[in-house]
């Protein structure tokens, strides 16, 4: 049968998955060569992390008003515009690089451009696979896509150095624009097409359109935040991302130097360790198919404890390096199956008319406040240590355990569809299809809310 057909023999699925593969490999490649092409043009320690928060700075200004966009729009011409966008936009730093004209300004406004361009991408991205693969199969695919993240990572960064080696930081991060015009190929050799959106661009002035458009976002809010269930999922995954924000750089420095890691020894272990990525994503399908979705995410969740836990027991010397290499390879394995859990039961849960919206405030809840909260654990580092910090990001990395243990989700079993919406159904005495009229499937007044 076709709904339960392997997802690699699903030629729609094969391309979204290719365009998603070869994006991230890209992406992976510039994160290595972007910092030493800054360094290249005479930036500053502190000009390279501006380019760094360059990156996560449009989710907190855009995610909210791209999710809106999206839901009133189809999601794939959305996807191809922006990734084409992307590719140009930075195909312009190896080209100003080969005629001596590339400065530190249009690193970082390239940098910029193309990460608010990837607002709108991811968002259309995340909203778009729910509608090219069935229900039952929204786990497999979550866990796929992830695992190509994982070897995206591992093969990204392995090669970044030798590509940066070989032709230089410029024309690697050309490489990187080359990869968003291949994803575009991929995306746009899909056959399925789209259903219109629900609720496509309103008519009316300029002004009243405004005010839809700002109603449509307050919705999204709304949806999440009175939900029994997306409520606590939201709020897990801020802690999460929160926790991410607050030790990776500083973890660098612990091991560093009070560790004292080789530089070597700090990438050997990230690349050994993202073979947990893969494994996570591998069979997360199977995993939600005999436990239940939500039983996963519960038991994934603790071991986010486990990324820090290591590093804080172990002393320097080879066999601390390679317990911490062990428990951060478990860890991940842990951390990608819940990354890939939560994403399955916030598509599961959220109406379709509503998820772009709710897509993109995952999206603003993960990336808005990483750049401030990596800010304020850097000043707690330096004040009072890296230990100090490490410990209280392992605390962050408890409390979404916290949270999900004490919600309504531990007591399911499997996934609920979205939750009716109040005001959705037929009126008394309506003719035949008055629940698909548009209070019903395009509405933003509080009778089109999820409880």
């Amino acid at each position: 049968m076709r709904a339960t057909r392997s997802l690699w023999g699903r030629r729609d699925f094969l391309l979204l998955w290719s365009a998603q593969s070869v994006n991230l490999l890209g992406t992976h490649v510039s994160l290595i060569a972007v910092p030493l092409l800054a360094l290249s043009v005479g930036a500053t320690p502190f000009q390279v992390s501006l380019v760094a928060a360059a990156g996560h700075v449009p989710y907190l200004l855009a995610a909210l008003p791209a999710g809106a966009v999206v839901d009133r729009c189809r999601r794939r011409p959305i996807m191809l515009t922006a990734g084409l966008l992307q590719g140009l936009a930075l195909s312009t730093v190896p080209i100003a690089g080969a005629f001596g004209a590339l400065t530190f300004s249009h690193l970082l406004a390239a940098a910029f451009t193309v990460a608010l361009l990837g607002v709108f991408f991811d968002t259309a991205y995340g909203s778009y696979l729910p509608s090219l693969v069935p229900r039952e199969r929204l786990a497999d695919a979550n866990g796929k896509l992830g695992a190509s993240d994982g070897f995206a990572y591992v093969a990204g960064q392995s090669a970044a150095g030798a590509l940066v080696a070989w032709i230089g930081a410029a024309w690697t991060v050309g490489v990187d624009a080359v990869s968003y015009l291949l994803a575009a190929g991929f995306l746009g050799a899909i056959r399925h097409r789209e259903p219109p959106p629900a609720a496509g661009r309103p008519p009316g002035r300029a002004r009243e359109r405004a005010a839809g458009f700002r109603a449509e976002i307050a919705e999204g809010l709304r949806v999440v935040f009175r939900h029994r269930l997306l409520r606590p999922l939201f709020l897990a995954d801020a802690f999460v991302n929160a926790g991410i924000a607050a030790s990776w750089s500083i973890w660098v420095v612990h091991v560093v130097e009070e560790l004292r890691w080789p530089a070597y020894v700090v990438g050997l272990s990230q690349g050994l360790s993202a073979l947990g990525v893969i494994a996570g994503g591998f069979d997360l399908g199977g995993l939600g198919r005999r436990f239940g979705m939500p039983a996963v995410l519960l038991a994934a969740a603790p071991f986010y404890v486990l990324d820090l836990l290591p590093t804080l027991l172990v002393g320097p010397g080879v066999g601390g390096q390679v317990v911490v290499t062990a428990g951060y390879l478990v860890a991940l394995f842990g951390e990608f199956t819940y990354v890939g859990a939560s994403r399955t039961l916030r598509q599961l849960l959220c109406p379709p008319r509503l998820l772009g919206r709710v897509t993109s405030i995952s999206r603003w809840v993960a990336q808005g406040p990483r750049p401030f909260v990596a800010v304020a654990f850097g000043g707690i580092a330096t004040a009072f240590g890296t230990r100090t910090a490490l410990v209280l990001a392992a605390v962050l990395f408890a409390v979404p355990f916290a949270i999900l243990v004490t919600s309504p989700i531990r007591l399911l079993r499997d996934v609920p569809g979205p939750e009716p919406e109040p005001g959705s159904g037929p009126r008394p005495g309506a003719g035949p299809g008055a629940a698909g009229g548009p209070a019903a499937r395009g509405g933003t007044g509080a009778a089109s809310e999820a409880k």
